[in-house]
């Protein structure tokens, strides 16, 4: 997914998203906090990746609510189809 996490008291820390990888494509950056997926609390780690895992199976896509700064964004993640 290029996208690298930590738990962290502040919740889920984005320590890295690769540019080429639909989670950096589409605006997560390092440094933002994510808080949910399709509106349901992120959780931890795991958490969050069985929420997105569970999103492309479903529609191929999902709303990332991230907390940047003093912000709060909703971003879309589209993910290619399989071929």
């Amino acid at each position: 997914m290029g996208l690298a996490l930590v738990d962290d008291e502040e919740g889920l820390v984005v320590t890295g998203a690769k540019a080429d990888k639909p989670f950096g494509a589409y605006g997560i950056a390092k440094g933002d906090i994510i808080r949910a997926v399709d509106d349901s609390p992120a959780g931890d780690s795991e958490h969050f990746r069985r929420l997105v895992r569970r999103a492309l199976g479903r529609q191929g896509d999902c709303l990332i609510t991230v907390a940047r700064g003093d912000k709060t964004l909703d971003l879309p993640v589209f993910f290619p189809l399989p071929n």
